[in-house]
């Protein structure tokens, strides 16, 4: 059966009832108030919803900013401990030089 067939079975099945319809237009139309409010709410509620999480958002790339540049930071400190005049520098400093006889014990 399809939907315009009983939808029309449906209002004659009323007729035949004498429905006041007058009561059912009023309900109908309480009904659809309510739901236009309830939508009004949604959207109020989901549109406050995205502002939170927009701001949420941008804080954290504000944070993944700083963490990328503090990386750099860091990755250009490394380099610099690594490099090899620099190493010997502070070998020096520490008292230690290149090994001038290397002896290999076996067992």
């Amino acid at each position: 059966m399809k939907i315009g067939e009983w939808i029309v079975r449906a209002v004659h099945a009323l007729h035949r009832r004498r429905v006041r319809w007058w009561l059912v237009g009023n309900i109908l139309a309480v009904v659809l108030v309510v739901l236009v409010v309830v939508l009004a709410v949604a959207r109020l509620y989901l549109s406050g919803r995205i502002v939170v999480e927009a701001r949420r958002l941008q804080e954290m790339r504000g944070k993944l900013d700083d963490l990328r540049k503090a990386n750099r930071s860091l990755e250009i400190q490394i380099a610099r401990h690594l490099y090899g005049p620099d190493l010997v520098r502070r070998a020096g400093e520490l008292g230690l030089g290149p090994a001038e006889k290397i002896v290999v014990v076996e067992p």
